[in-house]
């Protein structure tokens, strides 16, 4: 049980940590100290600590439950509120404790923003001059409340306090400023780095294109070929820098653009219908950039070999399942023979898929018995 709460525990935040552990130190003082004066007949006592130990108890399940920081940093500050000034008053402010109490709200500026902080600060202080007041005038006995150097004390310690949480809120704004800053600046270097990939696979694209308008038949193919390839690659890196989040890529947008990149290389694509389905799935880049390549030589093929123009349908899907993804190829072409095996196959285009495929760690099926399906999961 003591290890499933330590491993719980280790992937929590440091502030939800921080605050559990006050919860369980809570209810294991109450409870001790709550035996311990009904031992000695002190119920006074022992009835504000039973008080003390349900409410952290009740405090720590909802903790738990929950994980509301800025809920449990009130209970928190209130149940050491509680602990501290109680034992005081029912002493008849007899003893110094009541200093605790005021060092409480540091703990605040760790866990809430500046402003509510404060709020819950210059609040909870006010309480503690009411009470000071109302012991001042009803206990007269009470050396700690009418010594002038133990008023002067406690009021400086409240004034450390609250110059801590405003250094603190000053420090912190700082370095988040400048933290924020240093991610801008690496954020639109690394813009900057996939902007000059694609501008350099364009150029390789574009000498590609120049050399397959001077050759015909097989050769012709192959440049062909081999630039919609690269352009594939670079449309990753084009769709990488255009958008703010650097890392992920929509499924939807980057086919859609695939499509027509590729369809302009064919003649016969006019009246072929494609549907990409379009659930706002997002990928990596390196994800990406495989499965470009695997959809690159799908369409290539289906277009070349597989559809004719009048009937020609594609049907592409990529779906979230879990921690896998679950991407569909589909024509109404004329399909693959029975024994159609990818690995068997010598052509460029396929050792592109069956590698794309294994590195992307994935498990596929191929279904030609209503034109060409493939299915992948990864």
């Amino acid at each position: 049980m003591d290890f499933k709460l330590i491993k719980y525990l280790h992937n929590q935040p440091k502030e939800f940590v921080y605050l559990y552990g006050i919860f369980l130190s809570f209810v294991m003082i109450f409870f001790m100290a709550m035996i311990k004066d009904y031992y000695v007949a002190n119920f006074l006592d022992a009835s504000i600590e039973l008080v003390l130990f349900v409410l952290s108890f009740i405090s720590l399940m909802y903790f738990h439950f929950y994980k509301n920081i800025q809920v449990g940093g009130i209970l928190a500050i209130f149940i050491t509120f509680i602990s501290v000034l109680s034992p005081v008053y029912t002493n008849e402010f007899g003893h110094y404790t009541v200093v605790y109490a005021v060092i409480a709200p540091l703990g605040l500026f760790f866990l809430f923003k500046f402003r509510l902080a404060l709020s819950i600060t210059i609040s909870f202080y006010l309480v503690v001059i009411a009470l000071g007041i109302y012991g001042y005038y009803n206990f007269k006995n009470s050396y700690f409340l009418h010594d002038f150097d133990s008023i002067f004390n406690v009021i400086i310690i409240t004034f450390i306090v609250l110059a801590f949480g405003l250094f603190y809120q000053l420090s912190h704004k700082k370095s988040y400023e400048a933290l924020q800053k240093k991610s801008e600046h690496n954020r639109l270097l690394l813009q900057e780095v996939h902007h000059r990939v694609k501008n350099n696979l364009n150029v390789v694209g574009s000498i590609l294109a120049l050399q397959a308008s001077r050759e015909d038949g097989a050769s012709k193919d192959a440049l062909l070929n081999s630039k919609n390839r690269i352009e594939a690659i670079s449309l990753t890196h084009e769709m990488i820098y255009k958008q703010d989040d650097l890392t992920n890529i929509y499924f939807y947008e980057y086919m859609t653009k695939l499509f027509h990149l590729i369809s302009r290389t064919f003649t016969n694509t006019k009246n072929i219908k494609i549907e990409i389905e379009n659930n706002n799935t997002t990928l990596s880049l390196e994800k990406m950039l495989k499965l470009a390549l695997i959809s690159n030589e799908l369409l290539t093929n289906s277009f070349k070999h597989a559809l004719f123009e009048d009937d020609g349908s594609i049907f592409i899907s990529l779906k979230k399942e879990n921690d896998s993804y679950i991407y569909i190829y589909q024509d109404n072409g004329v399909g693959l023979d029975d024994d159609f095996e990818i690995n068997n196959l010598k052509s460029l285009g396929f050792k592109l898929i069956e590698l794309s495929i294994k590195q992307l760690d994935s498990v596929y099926t191929i279904d030609s018995s209503d034109g060409f399906k493939l299915s992948l999961k990864f």
